[in-house]
């Protein structure tokens, strides 16, 4: 079958937050970390009140709320008098096992728990079936094309199902069946935040590497990431600065540290530039990680003559904005059309999906 053959078009969407606040059952969330504190403001706009928070070691804090360990919490009920609401991304994967064991009445999962990964309908995907069958015909394997489909049933319907019908499990984002590291990467980390995702690179390298390169605008993250890289003893060049497609002063939303990015409606404004030029022309950039929430095309734009001279690996990560799922492997493929486009969810989560521009050397 072609791409508009695996569009659902008949689903339902069904409002989780109503059926939450409907409910006089007590609710627990499953999760103690960014992805629960996000679920937990869009509980709190709701008017959807939360009775406590289960983590896996019960050693966590979150907020001024009782912190369970699983174990301890499910050996304590004898009857599933309370729901339970999926609050970290390993979780997804396991709502079916969760809803098996019967003992929470009900298990929620939010779909699209971020309001800066834009909201998009049947509509849209039938205006636009042109530009999507064509990104959907660039993929290069038929994973890839599940995962496109997948995530665009999951994101019309808001309805996680999708993804985990075709999840095959969890993955390395830098190595895994489509993308592998090298002992001498060149790594440039654009929205390196405090240094997690350098973390995860340098684990998954095994500590390898030429040279680190990191990039982030955000004051507070920015002095984390230059401690980060003090206190593992990481060489690495960093850069306090916002990335586009040229040389600007641009808005900026800051609020959110672990989610900040530029935004028209932001009251910051900060300095961007253009990767071309922050990073010396020199440099011969082989992995090129992309990990933040907006703009991705802009930069990339941005990152034309470091693509087109070094041909680096590239991540991005994918979701944020209804477009980029067919202008992003469109742009990169005309950049040079030896890279094979992959996408890949490294959790069962509709918003944990990467493109991987991976270049066919010769």
């Amino acid at each position: 079958m072609g791409f508009w053959e695996n569009i659902d078009g008949a689903g339902s969407r069904i409002n989780v937050y109503d059926q939450m606040k409907k409910s006089i059952l007590p609710l627990y969330i499953y999760g103690a970390g960014n992805l629960a504190e996000n679920i937990l403001k869009k509980l709190n706009e709701y008017g959807i009140k939360l009775e406590g928070c289960i983590t896996d070691s019960g050693e966590e804090k979150f907020g001024n709320y009782k912190v369970y360990k699983y174990d301890d919490f499910i050996n304590s009920r004898e009857e599933n008098f309370c729901n339970l609401l999926i609050g970290f991304a390993s979780a997804y994967e396991r709502k079916q096992i969760l809803r098996k064991e019967r003992v929470f009445n009900q298990v929620f999962v939010i779909a699209n728990p971020f309001d800066h990964h834009v909201h998009f309908d049947y509509g849209f995907v039938k205006d636009h079936r042109e530009q999507l069958e064509e990104a959907y015909d660039l993929l290069a394997d038929k994973y890839s094309k599940q995962c496109f489909c997948a995530f665009i049933n999951a994101r019309i319907w808001e309805n996680s199902d999708y993804v985990q019908k075709i999840f095959l499990g969890e993955i390395d984002e830098f190595n895994n069946d489509v993308i592998t590291t090298e002992a001498d990467e060149v790594f440039l980390d654009v929205g390196a935040y405090n240094g997690g995702s350098i973390k995860r690179f340098l684990k998954s390298n095994n500590g390898r590497y030429k040279k680190i390169i990191g990039i982030e605008p955000e004051d507070i993250n920015f002095k984390n990431l230059e401690m980060f890289c003090y206190k593992n003893n990481i060489c690495a060049d960093l850069y306090k600065i916002g990335c586009w497609n040229k040389k600007d002063r641009l808005f900026f939303n800051g609020s959110d540290d672990k989610c900040c990015r530029l935004d028209k409606n932001g009251e910051d404004c900060i300095e961007v530039d253009t990767i071309d030029n922050i990073v010396s022309a020199d440099v011969a950039v082989s992995m090129f990680n992309l990990g933040i929430s907006t703009a991705e095309l802009e930069i990339l734009e941005g990152a034309q003559r470091t693509i087109e001279k070094n041909l680096p690996k590239i991540l991005v990560f994918m979701g944020s904005a209804k477009e980029e799922l067919y202008t992003i492997p469109q742009y990169v493929k005309e950049l040079n059309e030896s890279y094979q486009i992959y996408l890949r969810f490294i959790q069962a989560m509709p918003s944990r999906i990467f493109m991987y521009a991976v270049p066919v050397l010769k």
